[in-house]
């Protein structure tokens, strides 16, 4: 049976509208409709069912279903370990990042490929600041269990009531912007975590 007739018949099951499962996949609904509609092969690609399978697993759709519609896991296993990083927004940071409250326990997960790193957040970036790292409409992972300065290396910091990407420069002990544009505000910020991987594009 092709995938396009088995993701329809799994997401009924598991109870969610094609608008509610581009949501939860973070992909536009059109993009979903193609895999539901014009998808011919027998099975989803392997970046999709990285997505997908938590998705379905999480509602109550076997494990059996799951397997034959999504690529195998030996062949995701073949390509690089993944963890998951949690979706948050810039102005969640502002809590700590293993907070119990707050709006970072429902954040989605976004799949982080050639990582086995355990507490990871991922933030997406909306402006230019630190543009050397991330463009706008990349996705920025953070390890918010490394906050030990490292030359060179970039962190999320928090300062000014906001969170900040910033690079540590070990010369004159200070935290660095990209431009001249963006505030400098040296070492007294709260350091998050270090940055880890960058998602150009999902």
């Amino acid at each position: 049976m092709p995938a396009a007739m088995q993701l329809k018949s799994l997401r009924r099951r598991a109870g969610l509208s094609v608008r509610g499962i581009a949501t939860l996949l973070d992909i536009p609904a059109s993009s979903y409709q193609y895999y539901e509609r014009g998808y011919a092969r027998a099975r989803l690609p392997l970046e999709l069912s990285a997505r997908l399978r938590p998705v379905l697993l999480d509602r109550g759709v076997a494990a059996r279903d799951v397997d034959r519609l999504c690529a195998s896991t030996e062949r995701m296993a073949g390509l690089a370990p993944v963890s998951w990083a949690r979706l948050v927004e810039w102005a969640d940071v502002m809590w700590r990042p293993d907070d119990e409250g707050g709006k970072m326990q429902d954040a989605q997960l976004l799949p982080v490929p050639g990582s086995q790193r355990e507490h990871l957040i991922a933030l997406r970036v909306k402006d230019s600041d630190l543009t050397s790292v991330a463009h706008p409409g990349a996705y920025v992972v953070i390890d918010w269990k490394d906050t030990t300065l490292v030359d060179g290396c970039s962190y999320l910091v928090r300062a000014r009531g906001r969170a900040w990407l910033r690079r540590y420069q070990a010369s004159d002990g200070r935290l660095v912007p990209d431009g001249p544009e963006h505030p400098d505000f040296g070492t007294p910020a709260d350091v998050v975590g270090r940055v880890v991987y960058v998602v150009r594009a999902l």
